[in-house]
């Protein structure tokens, strides 16, 4: 669902739209599951995650690699 969710706010006409109903449509027909995990981060909520006292708070990309790869 949040797939489909977030395919309503990307722009119309994006190939990016017809990608996600593509997929979500092939998790049905194939009956899998897709979950997501969400963590109720407990930093200084009037920071973004990038300003936060603690870096390992949140998520966060350390290393981008030659090719385009992250860490």
């Amino acid at each position: 669902m949040t797939l489909t969710t977030a395919a309503g706010k990307v722009p119309s006409g994006s190939a990016y739209v017809e990608r996600i109903h593509a997929y979500v449509d092939e998790a049905k027909r194939r009956d899998i599951r897709v979950t997501e995990c969400i963590t109720d981060a407990k930093g200084n909520r009037s920071l973004p995650p990038g300003k936060q006292e603690d870096p390992d708070v949140y998520t966060h990309i350390v290393d981008r690699s030659g090719d385009g790869g992250t860490s």
